[in-house]
């Protein structure tokens, strides 16, 4: 309570955080589901993705910029800066 009457965060300190991103480090695909699901889009290097927080095994969910969600294969990524 006293970091909130202070200033320094508002009452929903989750909504504040930084969110992780990830930068595709070798060309891939965006699917559907892990292993298999169909393509939703593919994930040139360079491209930052923002994990959603599920995972299969290596595989991650992912968001895109423009709210593509699907899956890739964590060992693709690096963490952002």
């Amino acid at each position: 309570d006293m970091v909130t009457q202070l200033g320094g965060l508002s009452g929903n300190a989750a909504a504040e955080a930084p969110i992780q991103t990830y930068t595709v480090q070798q060309a891939s695909t965006l699917r559907s589901s892990p292993t298999g699901g169909s393509v939703v889009r593919a994930l040139p290097t360079g491209l930052r993705l923002y994990p959603t927080g599920k995972r299969e095994g290596t595989w991650w969910e992912v968001m895109d910029d423009n709210d593509n969600i699907g899956w890739v294969q964590n060992e693709r990524l690096a963490p952002g800066t």
